[in-house]
């Protein structure tokens, strides 16, 4: 009792303490709003010191950071955990001895004192400076009215010529004026990089808070149809019933005559927006044609100019890169290779491009190209000159994306954020110190195409000039964090409650309302009722049309590609659960996208997986010609080749997916698997070993492998392979199976018999483990066991009878 007694009094007392120290507070509120103010202008101000000039400093947007001295910004996108300096990854950051925050060569560092003082700030709860006023909410009324105001400025015959992109929904969002300013810059940067036309043109803010921009469609030479591609992609067009929305899709001769920036910056900075609005061709050679630049020709008259090295930001080989010029344009062309050795070793073979022996052999590359107005475009092609929208990750990788993928546009505009790259040559170096290596003809041929270093440069920093001079007229700055790549990033993001809100054109508080109303809301977008929850993007694409209905917003005016989408997705789902609703949702893509190459991709996989062999080449081979570069499309029609027989097709299914495809582990597998079934042992094992290098963990794999040692009789080398395949799985029962045929061939009627019967007990209706098990009971002349199991295992597989 009395130990009872004295733990009481110690909680007693602690809450007497609490409570003296919570009255002595609210005796004077002031003076701990004023100490609480002052330690939140003093970490501003560190941070503005510090941090700030990089960040956000004349509108810059290092890392997507310029938000870095917003106090509340900080809090809200947890950079900041309030009472947790530990915990905080800005501390976490500037405290980073292998990477710090500023960089290590800044001279003007934070001292211990600051960084004391920003974790006393978290500590303190991270008090905000000031009070800031509720942002105004924008509501779609005041947007359609602005744009509506806007257009009766404009001539009537100037009118169908106005479009409109929105960013009222992140000034709703209360994302700060730093970033606000660098999404517009992101928005004028890619406008002006999808145009044709010859004098950068800004977009042009019309209401006071700078949230909607007005174009020109004939600045950027775009026309009606070239708009009518953008909003066919848009998931967020919505058709407001007023009578300003009327008058503006009257007077612009335009639905719908506005589109979100982000959503725009996101989509049409990479395919198939990118190449759509720009129109780009198919391939290089139409490419060269559209723009009067004959490469081959420019190094046949030793007018191209070329720079050789090791290491690249992109490609994990050497690299080429060409410059060529015709009237104002210029035209630099990269060589990417899949290895360094052979014809692939451009410093062994620096002459090419080109069919003998002597010249290199690549396997795609980049182009840039310069704009007349000055910014650059870009093109990915394969090794055949063919546009691909994704550069082979074996040859060129992205760390910027999620599946560090080359992704033509916005991969390029993100590295190339200051124009041309300084490379310097390596090729010229070499060639000058083993002029013996090389023919006396080629020695003075690879002079001539691989200058001085300082002649190519200069004509670098020229090329770099001229885009610099563009980007400054579009209004952006030039950092290393591109404002087309911020933009997008930030848009890829998940969403908060506050950002959802906005997006569905509501504020926070109604947006939860609704979710309390709607089951079938909060089933999708449940986890915003949570403190700090978020959504994923696809999340609220999904749902967006019955959280538009819900909010009263408007309609939604999907798209005929947004509805095959969708289509596809839900044939994904159903791919292995219900195959002719799989096949439903693929056929209908395709009625509404007929050139959707993943609803024929999609449909050949569930008519494969429904035996429907020849149906399913169909398919395949209707998605190849829409997009030919397609590796796992090339693998599964392989594999209904394979299926009905025809390996030599198979075979040349499975090769062209590893030519796009160098790692492609599955293709291996289908192609051993193809070798084996013309008796091509050794090729066979030879690919089942290379796709081992890229997926050594699967016992698929040394199972196939183990299967064909045995065929070649080597009995010991496939035991060995199909102990490792059980190490793997231990539930493989065609691996057990195997195991035992390899016994049963070295007569080791034990092991054989264990095997089998282990197969049998995983996989009780494995007909083939019971034929061989009889075998084996044969040989050991237990002849009714083995009786007994030819009989199982007939009965499962009739067609064993005449075994």
């Amino acid at each position: 009792m009395h130990a009872s007694l004295r733990v009481l009094g110690v909680s007693l007392l602690a809450l007497a303490v609490w409570t003296c120290h919570a009255l002595r507070s609210d005796a004077n509120p002031q003076g701990a709003k004023a100490d609480a103010r002052d330690l939140a202008q003093k970490a501003g101000a560190i941070l503005k010191t510090h941090c700030y000039r990089c960040h956000g400093q004349d509108v810059a947007n290092e890392g997507g950071f310029n938000y870095v001295a917003d106090l509340r910004l900080l809090v809200s996108r947890r950079r900041v955990v309030a009472g947790d300096p530990a915990k905080s990854k800005l501390i976490k950051r500037i405290l980073n001895a292998a990477d710090p925050m500023p960089p290590a060569e800044e001279k003007v560092r934070p001292s211990a004192d600051d960084i004391a003082l920003l974790k006393k700030w978290i500590e303190a709860g991270a008090p905000a400076a000031d009070e800031v006023a509720p942002r105004a909410f924008l509501s779609s009324a005041d947007m359609l009215k602005a744009m509506r105001d806007d257009l009766d400025k404009a001539t009537p015959r100037d009118r169908q010529f106005l479009r409109y992109f929105t960013l009222t929904h992140l000034h709703n969002a209360g994302l700060s004026a730093d970033e606000m300013q660098s999404f517009r810059h992101g928005l004028s940067n890619l406008l002006n990089s999808l145009s044709w036309g010859k004098r950068i043109a800004a977009p042009q803010p019309i209401d006071p808070a700078r949230t909607i921009l007005r174009i020109d469609l004939r600045d950027y030479q775009w026309n009606e149809k070239t708009w009518e591609a953008i909003v066919a992609r848009n998931p967020y067009g919505v058709q407001v019933e007023s009578e300003s929305a009327k008058a503006i899709a009257e007077a612009t001769r335009c639905q719908l005559p506005y589109v979100r920036a982000d959503w725009f910056v996101a989509s049409a900075s990479r395919p198939p927006l990118y190449h759509d609005i720009l129109e780009l061709p198919r391939s290089e050679s139409e490419l060269e044609k559209l723009l009067r630049v004959d490469t081959l020709e420019n190094v046949r008259q030793e007018r191209a100019l070329r720079a050789g090295f090791n290491s690249s930001g992109i490609s994990r080989n050497n690299r080429l890169i060409d410059r060529h010029e015709s009237g104002a344009t210029v035209y630099w062309k990269s060589y990417d290779f899949a290895g360094n050795t052979g014809r692939q070793n451009l410093f062994a073979q620096p002459l090419g491009p080109g069919d003998r022996d002597a010249d290199f052999l690549h396997d795609g590359g980049e182009i840039i190209f310069s704009l007349p107005n000055g910014l650059q475009a870009y093109l990915l092609v394969d090794a055949k000159g063919q546009r691909i929208d994704k550069g082979p990750t074996a040859i060129v990788s992205d760390p910027r994306r999620p599946d560090r993928a080359v992704e033509n546009g916005l991969s390029c505009m993100s590295c190339h954020t200051r124009g041309i790259i300084e490379k310097t040559d390596q090729v010229r170096g070499h060639v000058l110190k083993n002029k013996g290596a090389f023919a006396e003809g080629a020695f003075e041929t690879l002079l001539a195409l691989y200058p001085p270093a300082d002649k190519l440069t200069a004509l670098m920093r020229a090329d770099a000039k001229r885009f610099q001079d563009a980007v400054a007229q579009t209004g952006a700055p030039l950092s290393a964090t591109e404002p087309i790549t911020a933009l997008a990033i930030r848009f890829e993001a998940e969403l908060d409650l506050a950002l959802t809100a906005a997006e569905a054109g509501v504020t926070s508080p109604d947006l939860l309302k609704a979710l309390d109303r709607y089951p079938y809301l909060a089933k999708q977008l449940g986890p915003l009722r949570v403190e700090g929850g978020t959504v994923q993007r696809q999340v609220l694409v999904d749902s967006f049309q019955e959280l538009t209905e819900a909010m009263k917003q408007g309609t939604l005016l999907t798209s005929r590609n947004l509805v095959a989408e969708k289509l596809i997705r839900r044939g994904d789902v159903l791919l292995l659960k219900d195959l002719p609703s799989a096949l439903r949702a693929y056929s209908e893509a395709i009625q509404q996208e007929p050139d959707n190459a993943l609803a024929h991709a999609g449909r050949g996989d569930a008519l494969r997986l429904q035996g429907e062999h020849s149906d399913a080449i169909a398919a395949y081979s209707a998605a190849l010609r829409i997009e030919p570069r397609s590796a796992i499309v090339l693998n599964n029609r392989g594999l209904v080749f394979h299926r009905k027989g025809e390996h030599d097709k198979a075979l040349a299914d499975f090769s062209a997916a590893l030519r796009l495809e160098p790692r492609l582990a599955v293709a291996y597998v289908n192609r051993g698997v193809a070798y084996s079934a013309k008796n091509e042992l050794e090729k066979a094992i030879d690919d089942y070993s290379e796709a081992l290098r890229y997926d050594g963990k699967s016992a698929l794999i040394f199972n196939n492998r183990d299967y064909a040692y045995l065929e070649k009789g080597e009995h010991d080398r496939a035991i060995a392979d199909f102990d490792q395949a059980l190490k793997l799985d231990a539930k493989f029962s065609a691996a057990f199976n195997n195991r035992g045929l390899a016994h049963l061939r070295k007569n080791r009627l034990d092991h054989a018999v264990k095997d089998f019967t282990a197969a049998i007990k995983l996989n009780p209706n494995f007909a083939l483990a019971y034929l061989n098990r009889s075998v084996a009971f044969n040989r050991q002349g237990n002849q009714a066991r083995s009786d007994a199991d030819r009989k199982k295992a007939i009965q499962l597989d009739r067609t064993l009878d005449d075994d």
